[in-house]
């Protein structure tokens, strides 16, 4: 675990891990199995069983994938969420996380897809569960987003787009709390 957590907070090639964490390729591996046998979805899903449900946030960033990740041209992009843009390859990573910073959830889409793709994905699971949601101007949609929220009974921290007609109000200092 220590293994897989230097490389991917390094952005090394498996190759190029320290010694002190044994051969590189047992370690890729061992890496590989885990993800195709979802042992690393069910680590992350432990760890991030106990929540601060005071609030949530969701976002959604751009993350550039190596060229030769995709394999497969064809159905190989699309399997592995990994789009084209004009940055090249990428996949996009929608996250929440609760009040105390701690990542709660996640849902991955290809790169050029719009942040509402992952809410679409991810606000389901956590409606009935939280207190209020910060958001920036991205998530503000009246059906996809503001209704749900809404209907569940949430607190909206999510600023209006420029070009709406009715302003909404909105927490200002509790929107700040996002970049947490």
């Amino acid at each position: 675990v220590d293994a897989v957590v230097y490389r991917y907070r390094t952005g090394i090639p498996w190759r190029d891990l320290p010694g002190k964490f044994g051969n590189w390729k047992n370690v890729h591996i061992r890496h590989t199995r885990w993800a195709k046998k979802g042992v690393w979805k069910r680590i992350f899903c432990k760890l991030s069983g106990d929540v601060d449900n005071e609030y949530s946030s969701i976002d959604g960033t751009i993350i550039k994938a190596h060229q030769h990740s995709a394999g497969e041209l064809s159905a190989g992009i699309k399997k592995e969420c990994i789009g084209r843009s004009k940055g090249g390859l990428t996949t996009k990573i929608h996250a929440t996380c609760d009040a105390l910073g701690n990542s709660a959830d996640f849902h991955l889409t290809l790169g050029q897809s719009h942040d509402l793709k992952g809410s679409d994905a991810l606000l389901p699971r956590m409606l009935n569960k939280i207190g209020a949601l910060l958001a920036d101007k991205a998530y503000d949609a009246e059906e996809r987003v503001l209704g749900l929220l809404r209907e569940a009974g949430v607190e909206i921290v999510i600023p209006p787009k420029r070009n709406r007609l009715e302003k909404r109000e909105y927490d200002k200092d509790k929107y700040m709390w996002r970049h947490l």
